[in-house]
C-alpha cells in the first residue's frame, strides 16, 4: 500500500482513512504541529498535539510492529482519519525510535459524537456527589427559616435580631471567597471542598448550643466563614473538568439542588421534628434539626474526599482517549500569560458590573429565602397549621427548579451569544412574579406570583454564571475573579432579609424586589459591553 505514494519521504506525512475494520488506505499530506507529551496505558508512548498524537513504540520493529499499531490507531480512530509520521526510523537498525502520528479529523462526525458520550459519562460520575452536596449546605444555610419562629420564641429573639442574625452569615461568607479560593488552589478542588463541608456541619451542630443574640450571631459567621469557598471552589474544580460550553448546564444541575432543598427543606424539618418530638421529647426540636442537617454535611463532606475524582485523569469512567478528548476541550481557550494577578482583575469594570448585578439580584433572592415561610404564613392568614405552612413552603421551588434546568439546557442549547438573553428572560420572569405577588389580593394568585419569581431567580443562575466563567477565562486570575464576584455581590445576601423587615407590608418589599430584578439586567448590560472575552448577545 505504502508504495503507492510516490510523496512519500523522510518525515512526510500520510493520512490514512479506515474503509474497513482492518484496512487504511492513503489518502493524502498534512502539516506537522508540536509536540507534547503524555502517556496511555498501553506498550506505546504518546505524545499529544493539538491536532493529533505521536505514537512512539519500542523494542520491536516497525514492520513486525504494524498489525498491532494498526489495531491500536483503528480502535482509537473508530470513524475518524488518523494521520500517521513515518520517518527513516522504519528500518531495523533504529527499530526502537519508531513514532506514529495518530490524528483525528471530525469528517464523519465519529469524534464529536465520541466527546459527547465522554462529556455525558463525566457528568454523572462528577455531579452526583457534588449535587449532594450543594443540596447539604442549602438547607444547613437555610434551615433557619423553616425553624424560625419555634427558635424565636424558645430564645425570645425579635424579628430584627432574626433579620441580623441571617445576614451575619453573609459578612464572613463573602470576606472569605477570595482567600478560602487561593487555599483551593493549594490544597485541591476535592480535598479544601471535603474539609469546608465537615466543618460547616460541625458550625451547623454548633447553632444547637446557641443561647441568645449573641452566640446566634457568632455561630451564623462562623458557618459563613466556612461555606465561603463552597460554591466558588465548586465553580473552578467544575470549569476544569468541563469546557465552557458545558460548564453552565453542570453547574445548574449543581444549583437545581440548592432550590431542590428549599422546596424539600419544610417537609425534612417537619420530618425531623416529628421524630424528635417522639424520641427526646425534652429537647427542643429545633436544636435537633441542626444536629441532625450538620452531621449530614459532615458525612458527605467525607464521602467526597473518598470517591470524588480529582481531575479528568482520574476519572475511571472515561477511556484514555477520552480523556484526550475532553481535556483537549476543556483546554481549547487559552489562558492569558503570566502570574497571577490580584490588583489587575480588581480593576477590571466587568468585575465591577457582574459584582454589582449579583448584588441587586440578592437582594430578592435571599430575601425571598428567608421569608418565604413567614410570607406564606401570612397569605394563609392562620388558617393552616404551621407543619402545613411547612409543606406549603415548598409550592414557590417547584418553579425554581423547573426554571433553573429548563433555562441552562436552552441556553446551552442554543449558544453563548444567546446567554445574556435568557438572562433577562430569567430576569423578567422574576419582575413579573413579584409584581404579581405585589399587587394581588388572592391567596393563589400571590403563591403563583412567588412561583414565577422562583423560575426566574433560579433560571438566571446556569447563562449567567457560564458568562462569568467566560469572562473570568479571559484574565490571569480566573478563581479570584469569580469568588470576587460572588463574594461582593453576596453583600446583598446581608441586607436581603433585612429589606423584608423594614417595609411596612409584604406587598412594599415585593414591589422592591420587582425593581431589583428589573434593574439588574441593566447592570448586566455594562459587563456585554466591557467584555473582554467577546461577550455577545441576541
Amino acid at each position: 500500500m505504502l508504495n503507492d505514494c510516490s510523496e512519500l519521504t523522510q518525515d512526510c506525512i500520510v493520512t490514512l482513512k479506515k474503509e474497513q475494520p482492518a484496512l487504511l488506505s492513503l489518502t493524502r499530506i498534512i502539516p506537522l504541529s508540536p509536540w507534547h507529551k503524555t502517556i496511555i496505558p498501553s506498550n506505546l508512548v504518546l505524545e499529544q498535539t493539538p491536532r493529533g498524537a505521536r505514537l512512539v513504540e519500542r523494542p520491536l520493529s516497525f514492520v513486525n510492529n504494524l498489525p498491532y499499531l494498526v489495531n491500536t490507531l483503528t480502535n482509537m480512530a473508530s470513524d475518524s482519519s488518523i494521520a500517521i509520521k513515518l520517518s527513516d526510523t522504519v528500518s531495523e537498525e533504529e527499530d526502537h525510535h519508531t513514532h506514529l502520528l495518530a490524528e483525528e479529523e471530525l469528517e464523519d462526525g465519529s469524534t464529536s459524537a465520541s466527546l459527547v458520550g465522554a462529556v455525558s459519562r463525566l457528568r454523572f460520575r462528577i455531579l452526583p456527589l457534588m449535587f449532594l452536596l450543594s443540596f447539604v449546605s442549602y438547607l444547613d444555610r437555610t434551615n433557619l427559616a423553616f425553624v424560625a419562629d419555634d427558635m424565636q420564641d424558645s430564645l425570645g429573639l425579635n424579628d430584627t435580631v432574626y433579620s441580623l442574625g441571617a445576614g451575619f452569615f453573609f459578612v464572613t461568607y463573602g470576606s472569605m471567597q477570595i482567600p478560602s479560593n487561593r487555599l483551593l488552589t493549594r490544597f485541591g478542588g476535592v480535598s479544601w471542598i471535603s474539609f469546608l463541608a465537615v466543618s460547616w456541619g460541625a458550625s451547623t451542630c454548633g447553632m444547637a448550643l446557641i443561647t441568645g443574640e449573641w452566640s446566634f450571631y457568632s455561630v451564623r459567621a462562623t458557618l459563613g466563614f466556612f461555606e465561603a469557598g463552597f460554591f466558588p471552589g465548586t465553580m473552578v474544580y467544575l470549569r476544569s473538568l468541563f469546557a465552557t460550553e458545558d460548564f453552565g448546564f453542570a453547574y445548574s444541575v449543581v444549583m437545581s439542588a440548592t432550590c431542590l432543598a428549599l422546596m424539600t427543606g419544610g417537609p425534612v424539618i417537619a420530618g425531623i421534628e416529628a421524630l424528635s418530638t417522639k424520641f427526646v421529647p425534652d429537647f427542643d426540636t429545633w436544636r435537633t434539626c441542626f444536629i441532625v442537617q450538620g452531621g449530614a454535611a459532615a458525612f458527605v463532606g467525607v464521602l467526597l474526599y473518598v470517591f470524588q475524582p480529582r481531575d479528568i485523569q482520574s476519572c475511571k469512567s472515561l477511556t484514555p482517549q477520552e480523556k484526550i478528548l475532553v481535556t483537549r476541550q476543556v483546554n481549547s481557550v487559552k489562558e492569558p500569560p503570566g502570574e497571577p494577578n490580584l490588583q489587575e482583575v480588581m480593576s477590571l469594570s466587568t468585575l465591577w458590573y457582574f459584582s454589582i448585578h449579583w448584588l441587586v439580584f440578592s437582594l430578592p433572592y435571599w430575601g425571598f429565602i428567608y421569608w418565604a415561610p413567614k410570607i406564606i404564613d401570612e397569605i394563609e392568614a392562620g388558617s393552616v397549621s404551621s407543619t402545613a405552612v411547612l409543606f406549603l413552603s415548598s409550592i414557590p421551588y417547584t418553579g425554581a427548579v423547573m426554571g433553573n434546568l429548563t433555562i441552562a439546557r436552552l441556553a446551552e442549547k442554543y449558544g453563548p451569544s444567546t446567554r445574556f438573553s435568557f438572562v433577562g428572560f430569567a430576569m423578567f420572569l422574576a419582575a413579573f412574579g413579584f409584581f404579581l405577588g405585589a399587587v394581588s389580593s388572592s391567596k393563589t394568585s400571590k403563591l403563583a406570583g412567588l412561583t414565577i419569581a422562583g423560575a426566574g431567580l433560579w433560571g438566571s443562575y446556569g447563562p449567567l454564571w457560564s458568562m462569568i466563567s467566560q469572562e473570568a477565562s479571559s484574565t490571569t486570575d480566573k478563581g479570584s475573579y469569580m469568588a470576587a464576584v460572588n463574594g461582593i455581590g453576596t453583600i446583598g445576601g446581608f441586607i436581603g432579609p433585612y429589606v423584608v423587615s423594614a417595609f411596612d407590608t409584604r406587598a412594599e418589599s415585593f414591589a422592591f424586589f420587582s425593581g431589583c430584578a428589573a434593574l439588574s439586567m441593566l447592570i448586566l448590560a455594562g459587563a456585554v459591553k466591557d467584555s473582554k472575552s467577546g461577550l455577545g448577545f441576541k
